[in-house]
């Protein structure tokens, strides 16, 4: 099956959406998602809407939601619930909407992977709180989750406009998976004060991989603002960074650094 349409693969969270303690209200807001309990968590610039707006318009793009958002986190967004967009990659990959219904050819595959690994997410869910009550102040304790059984989240919301506090978590969960040798199933994922324990299968590009090789499109678009969006951002033709991010800091950095040595 072959594609004629530009396919734009793209992080949502910090790329065209923002939380409302990131969102500049200098600027014309929509709302671009609500919270489990139904209240305003992030906005999305009316210009960036306006411009994903006059591309989808056009006929020429597939706009490809590529996320660590789950089914439910997803669609409490602007993207499921205005534009019901027909493709999505979930879960860093762990789940791929086509037509609006999950991809059974792709889950089964997963699921291939998972029975693989040393240690089942719920296993990994239980090890992991011991670990931090064992290694961390109760009052310090960040919240761990188990998504989906695809991963485990770790969040530091009570402290994640403390680098320290920051610190110390990053450094319980490389202690964790250091001691517990589970180096050769799983890496952590980083990004502000979130972390993620993950499958080394779960990774955005697997999906955009096989996107591509399915409906081979013409050209490829790749858009996110974190380290981690480069793996599927270097699949595309051309890549898109915006401005402010993680991405783009640490891409002004690396010139001014460069300048600095010449």
């Amino acid at each position: 099956m072959v594609s004629n349409k530009i396919f734009l693969f793209s992080d949502l969270d910090d790329t065209l959406i923002q939380t409302t303690r990131k969102t500049d209200f200098s600027k014309e807001v929509i709302v671009g998602g609500y919270n489990s309990s139904g209240d305003i968590s992030s906005y999305i610039y009316k210009n960036t809407k306006d411009f994903l707006d006059k591309m989808l318009e056009s006929g020429h793009f597939e706009f490809i939601p590529t996320t660590a958002r789950n089914l439910a986190s997803y669609s409490r967004t602007i993207f499921y619930k205005h534009y019901r967009f027909e493709y999505a990659i979930l879960n860093f990959s762990g789940v791929i909407i086509q037509n609006h219904h999950v991809d059974l050819h792709w889950e089964t595959e997963i699921r291939k992977k998972y029975f693989k690994l040393q240690l089942n997410i719920f296993d990994l869910l239980q090890l992991t709180e011991r670990f931090f009550y064992e290694n961390l102040e109760k009052k310090y304790m960040p919240i761990i989750k188990n998504i989906d059984n695809q991963y485990i989240s770790i969040y530091n919301k009570k402290f994640r406009e403390n680098p320290e506090m920051t610190k110390k978590v990053s450094k319980v969960i490389t202690e964790f998976i250091f001691k517990n040798k589970l180096n050769n199933d799983f890496y952590v994922y980083k990004n502000d004060a979130s972390f993620g324990i993950l499958p080394k299968f779960l990774n955005k590009k697997n999906a955009v991989q096989y996107l591509i090789e399915r409906y081979k499109p013409p050209f490829v678009i790749g858009a996110g603002d974190n380290v981690s969006d480069l793996d599927f951002m270097n699949l595309a033709d051309f890549s898109l960074i915006p401005t402010g991010s993680t991405l783009n800091k640490i891409s002004a950095e690396y010139v001014r650094n460069s300048f600095l040595k010449t």
